[in-house]
């Protein structure tokens, strides 16, 4: 079946009010619409996948405009979709000496099926020597089979009449009867792997193969010399593993294993697989950096942490700390990768490592490093002129600025504006050290608006940084005993009435 069906809904003529309104809804009570369709014909085509669906049709009633609604109709759809086959695999053999395997089948459900018949035969057409097995799940095992090929097939049985049964693609799985079992696999270390010496010290190191339900035990050799002259371990297990204990020094091994029957039987060893013990490895981290520096305002959500990759695999535990004796661990996070993004809460001065761990045993352990969170930055604050303070300049040669002191600011920036009718024209921009600065060029004032801006400076890489936000006040100059500047012409001489001029004076000229 496709993923969608085209469903055809009908109904008689309301002659009232042509115009009909179809409604289509997974809800009984029609609150999420999958469908809702205007028409003045008597039927409607829809397209809908598989599942459970209500429909309606509503017309608007001429005399009370309100709307009137038929009788709710529940419809189910169903996928009829061939049945597919999962395990065991198509073409896969098992191989066994003295006890033949169970063999799990399963396959998908069929929403149309009460259950399942299960057919096995030898032959491709299911001609000869079939044999059936009726299930109600979609799985079985089974453990009495014929060694050889055996071609399988599901027939799903239908709980709806009127409905075909479904066959299956065929499948087909091998088993093989032999007198002597392919030795394991080996599957870890790996070829050519490096492993720390701290594994072997602490008991960690695992070497895995192959498992086989054949075998009751298997035997492991590791030697320092491919023919397996010089033994250094030697050990049986009854599992498809064994954590090597012993301490074993620097340079290459290799090993094998091989399997042994429950009757005794001992298959030939595996293949070699070499690996080398080296000295005790230590996790190396990339970044950040020792003693790095990260600021809160610049918009930082979090630190990536990385360290390199380590020649053996497992769990990595990130450490938090105030301390570098790491004497209180504040957080500490695991991850199977090589990095971590982690997110800083508050400011402060902290330490971090990284350690290599298995079953909460510590086998590599990184040297700590540093790093501070800086605290974000606070704008500055001015202390006066204050916003809106009025100046009166008539006794006074000089303003002075002045602004709390910032930890982080090594310079602040004073700017000053004149505020008229076309805008702010600025008048003075200058550099300082200190928390005030003295502006004694009154030249360059008048009475009037007047503001006044404040940055706060950092050193990065040598570079003026700015830091914060700028902030702003706005003051007025005002020249309340100012003498009026006057002109000749301005001047009445009011007495005496007659004027005298100095001889000597009027000579001189």
């Amino acid at each position: 079946m496709k993923k969608t069906e085209s469903i055809n809904f009908n109904w008689e003529k309301v002659e009232q009010n042509p115009e009909v309104v179809l409604e289509v809804s997974t809800s009984p009570a029609f609150t999420n619409l999958n469908a809702k369709r205007n028409t003045r014909s008597t039927g409607q085509e829809l397209n809908l996948q598989a599942g459970t669906y209500y429909w309606r049709i509503s017309t608007r009633n001429p005399k009370t405009k309100n709307f009137d609604y038929s009788e709710t109709r529940r419809l189910a759809i169903i996928s009829d979709s061939p049945v597919q086959l999962f395990s065991p695999a198509n073409g896969s053999k098992s191989i066994y000496v003295t006890s033949m395997p169970i063999i799990n089948f399963s396959w998908s459900k069929s929403s149309l099926a009460s259950g399942y018949k299960l057919e096995i035969s030898p032959s491709k057409d299911f001609s000869s020597n079939v044999k059936s097995y009726d299930s109600v799940s979609n799985s079985i095992s089974l453990e009495s089979m014929s060694p050889g090929a055996n071609y399988w097939r599901i027939t799903t049985k239908p709980s709806l009449p009127d409905i075909s049964p479904q066959h299956s693609p065929v499948q087909v799985f091998y088993l093989e009867n032999r007198k002597v079992l392919d030795p394991p696999i080996p599957m870890g270390p790996e070829n050519y792997q490096k492993i720390s010496q701290a594994f072997f010290a602490k008991g960690k190191a695992l070497f895995l193969w192959q498992d086989n339900p054949e075998f009751k035990r298997f035997k492991i050799q590791i030697s320092t010399d491919p023919d397996f002259k010089n033994i250094a371990y030697s050990d049986t297990s009854s599992q498809n593993f064994v954590t090597v204990t012993k301490s074993l020094g620097q340079g290459n091994y290799f090993w094998r294993i091989k399997g042994i029957s429950s009757d005794g039987k001992e298959t030939e060893f595996s293949s070699l697989r070499t690996f080398s013990v080296t000295e005790n490895e230590k996790l190396e981290l990339l970044n950040p950096n020792d003693r790095a520096e990260f600021d809160f305002s610049e918009g930082i959500e979090g630190i990536q942490f990385s360290w390199k990759r380590a020649d053996q695999a497992g769990s990595f535990l990130v450490e938090i700390s105030n301390s570098k004796e790491f004497h209180k661990i504040l957080d500490s996070r695991t991850t199977m990768g090589y990095s971590l993004f982690y997110n800083f809460n508050k400011s402060g001065e902290y330490y971090w490592r990284v350690k290599l761990v298995e079953d909460k045993t510590d086998l590599l352990i990184s040297a700590p490093r540093n790093i501070k969170i800086l605290e974000k930055i606070s704008d500055p604050v001015p202390i006066s002129p204050k916003n809106h303070d009025i100046i009166d300049m008539a006794h006074k040669d000089s303003i002075t600025f002045s602004w709390e002191k910032m930890d982080r600011a090594k310079s602040y920036t004073i700017e000053v504006f004149q505020t008229s009718q076309n805008g702010k024209r600025i008048i003075l921009t200058d550099d300082t050290n200190s928390t005030n600065y003295t502006l004694r060029n009154l030249s360059k004032l008048d009475e009037g608006k007047f503001s006044w801006t404040l940055n706060a400076n950092s050193i990065d890489k040598g570079q003026k940084k700015r830091i914060g936000n700028p902030v702003s006040s706005d003051f007025t100059i005002t020249l309340t005993n100012k003498i009026k500047e006057i002109k000749p012409s301005d001047i009445e001489i009011l007495s005496p009435k007659t004027q005298y001029v100095d001889q000597n004076e009027k000579s001189n000229k």
